[in-house]
């Protein structure tokens, strides 16, 4: 029997209408389960230890998004519980379970069944007074942060309008207000680094971003790399050709575009600056936390997960 913890709050709330259906395609494949609903991001945590600790089962399966499985990761490892984690993708952009093949609920299901699984490395956020944050997606600075704390805090609001017209509203403000670029010097593995203004710096362990965008071809989730996506100083246009580009990894021969790979990235600012993870600014929307500088690094062969065919 495999415990199945179910975030409600995903994709802005509209996870749960999927609950129906995910317990109807267990029950189809004779997959034993017990449902736990979190209530709120410390009670996820609080689950994640609970179901754990109180069960002897190999793995442990999450409906979510992409914040909500990077959430458990790191419960996961800071409490030291060797599960294997079985993914169903129910969040905004599923970017995560894209990666591994389960690009739909009911192939998250039968992988479950199966009980294929691969050993993949982590990314890691290393800041001395902030601790340590674990990724399985990717980190990134600049536009796509700011674009995500728009749309967070446009939850709040009565009439909201779709989540994609929402985030070409908060690029055209962004532009708009010069937000971006952000003056940043990029490090790689400590042996060359960049000092430029840059509108995207992405730090990747997979190769999807912003709802199934082919951004990094070739990233690897167990190469012991990271890969890093860095746009620099780029007009509103440029920045929308390179979107439907990327839609089909067309994009990675703009001049403006830098790709590495590294093992660690550092990265420093005079002016401070915030980071999303998988979907989530560090520290939440409303008061992120700031950083001058950062370390990003690659750790591999961290955790096991369930993968589709």
């Amino acid at each position: 029997m495999i415990p199945i913890i179910f975030n409600p709050s995903s994709g802005g709330g509209r996870a749960v209408q999927y609950k129906e259906e995910i317990e109807s395609l267990l029950i189809k494949h004779s997959i034993k389960y017990r449902l736990y609903m979190s209530k709120s991001e410390k009670h996820l945590r609080q689950l994640v230890k609970k179901v754990s600790e109180k069960g002897s089962e190999e793995s442990l399966a999450v409906a979510g998004g992409d914040s909500t499985f990077t959430i458990v990761v790191n419960e996961m490892i800071n409490n030291g519980l060797n599960k294997q984690l079985a993914m169903i993708g129910v969040g905004s952009s599923n970017d995560i379970p894209k990666e591994f093949n389960l690009e739909t609920i009911e192939k998250s299901v039968l992988a479950i069944k199966k009980g294929k699984t691969k050993i993949i490395d982590l990314g890691l956020i290393e800041d001395q007074e902030k601790g340590g944050i674990y990724f399985i997606g990717q980190a990134n600075i600049g536009l796509g942060a700011f674009v995500n704390r728009d749309v967070e805090s446009s939850r709040f609001v009565k009439k909201r309008l779709p989540q994609v017209i929402q985030g070409i509203y908060s690029i055209i403000k962004n532009f708009k207000n010069k937000t971006v670029p952000l003056n940043l010097y990029i490090e790689f593995d400590s042996k060359k680094g960049y000092d430029s203004e840059w509108t995207i710096a992405l730090f990747s362990n997979i190769k999807y971003w912003a709802t199934g965008k082919l951004l990094l071809p070739d990233a690897i989730t167990d190469d012991g790399y990271l890969d890093g996506f860095f746009l620099k100083k780029s007009s509103f246009s440029n920045l929308i050709r390179l979107g439907i580009l990327a839609s089909k990894g067309k994009h990675t021969k703009d001049k403006r575009i830098l790709i590495e790979r590294a093992k660690e990235y550092g990265v420093k600012s005079n002016i401070p600056f915030f980071i999303q993870v998988d979907g989530d600014i560090i520290g939440g929307w409303e008061n992120p936390a700031m950083f001058n500088q950062v370390k990003i690094k690659n750790i591999p062969r961290k955790i096991e997960i369930i993968t589709g065919t």
